[in-house]
């Protein structure tokens, strides 16, 4: 077995305590730490950069950061007063970084809270209206300039006005669904709107018009959270479909009979529901951790997450014809308007980190997997499409702090207080 290199407790670490659980530290490589590393690589024929030597150096002292941690980190570290560099002659190699500590804040026990439960029983009026959709989904569909009716598929664009004038509205484009019988949510997307169907009735193609409208819970956010918002919606398609027969759909599926499809719709719309259900659960939940538990985020990071903002406004802005100076100005309003938004989020990241610690909570692969199957099934779309959708978009990291905070709330029903509700 080969020796170590060097002896790593050498290297001196120097921590200075910050508020939220943040910590900057003065970290210190020995001269003779250096010389060992360079002749080990040296007499490996490994001979290195100097850039490339401190990429090697600096490995090593953040291993050993982490290494004496007590508890582990949140955040992502950060290095601060520049690069580092090589040290001239003899001189030791020193740099400042900075790094949290996950945090030891009070959160109530599980039975302090009441969490609500949508229940919904699949009876046979709703699976006959699901059997009822899948024979038009299964037949041939024609644009028409009719205006919008029941059993219409449509094509439309939402602009979602936040109730904080300083955010920007939401952009929902390209959005497909079927117009149901009054009183039944449309599904857009895999999004649920409750009550957007009867603003819809009427219009045609090329309409754009003001609507008041609930938002699906996935979208209720910060500056998004009222009850009802102003909408502007954009009416780009309207199709009527010639639907196959139930015989017809029953062929088309390989199903033996009608009581066998009826069961597998019966079970598709239950997992539907319950995908409704835990995230419904979830948002409760989370509410009620938001305003019960104590915590900021380290400066650095809302800061951080700001800049990335900011950016993100400046290169849209760029992209779409507009000016430097407007760009700037899209950066400065969104940084303004997100900073409550931001800090909300990363506060409930580190509520969920909290909690995972706590009660030992790991995930698996397979978890996330069959999360992104479920979402991809709400959308219509092959899971590994809705994968590679995720990846490109920078999404992929957002299902699976979804899949842990659906674990949290199953943890926590096991102790709360359950009520039974009506399904919005």
């Amino acid at each position: 077995m080969q020796t170590p290199v060097i002896d790593t407790n050498e290297i001196i670490i120097e921590t200075e305590k910050l508020p939220s659980f943040d910590s900057r530290l003065q970290i210190t490589m020995p001269s003779s730490c250096i010389k060992k590393i360079s002749a080990r690589l040296i007499e490996g024929g490994m001979q290195q950069t100097d850039d490339q030597l401190v990429q090697i150096l600096l490995k090593v002292c953040v291993d050993e950061v982490f290494a004496r941690q007590d508890r582990p980190s949140v955040w992502s570290p950060s290095f601060t007063g520049g690069k580092p560099v090589l040290p001239e002659g003899d001189g030791d190699f020193c740099f400042e970084m900075m790094i949290d500590q996950i945090p030891d804040f009070d959160v109530p026990p599980f039975s302090d809270f009441t969490i609500r439960r949508p229940q919904l029983q699949i009876s046979e009026d709703l699976i006959q209206q699901e059997l009822h959709l899948q024979c038009l989904e299964s037949g041939s569909h024609e644009a028409t300039d009719a205006p919008i009716s029941v059993d219409h598929r449509v094509t439309i664009d939402i602009e979602i006005f936040s109730d904080d004038t300083e955010r920007d509205p939401i952009s929902l484009d390209g959005l497909v669904g079927r117009v149901p019988h009054a009183g039944q949510p449309i599904v857009l997307n895999g999004l649920k709107f409750n009550d957007l169907s009867q603003a819809l009735l009427a219009h045609a193609t090329g309409d754009v018009f003001e609507a008041e409208i609930s938002l699906p819970h996935v979208i209720q956010t910060d500056g998004f959270s009222a009850e009802r918002h102003r909408t502007n919606i954009t009416i780009h398609k309207i199709e009527v479909s010639n639907p196959l027969s139930v015989d017809e759909v029953i062929k088309m599926y390989g199903t033996p009979n009608i009581v066998v499809l009826k069961s597998q719709i019966q079970t598709s719309l239950q997992r539907r529901f319950e995908l409704d259900q835990i995230a419904f659960m979830t948002e409760d939940f989370f509410r009620q951790l938001l305003e019960q538990v104590e915590y900021s985020p380290p400066e650095r990071i809302l800061k951080l997450r700001e800049l990335e903002v900011a950016q993100n406004a400046f290169k849209a802005c760029r992209t779409n014809g507009g000016t430097e100076e407007e760009a700037k100005l899209a950066a400065e309003k969104a940084a303004s308007s997100t900073k409550r938004s931001i800090s909300q989020s990363l506060k409930r990241q580190a509520i969920a980190a909290v909690l995972s610690s706590k009660n030992e909570v790991q995930l698996s692969e397979e978890e996330v997997q069959d999360q992104i199957r479920n979402l991809a099934a709400l959308q219509g779309k092959r899971p590994e499409d809705f994968r590679q959708e995720l990846i490109d978009s920078g999404k992929i990291h957002a299902v699976t702090t979804q899949v842990l905070e659906h674990q949290l709330t199953r943890l926590a029903l096991a102790e709360a207080d359950v009520v039974d509700i009506d399904p919005e």
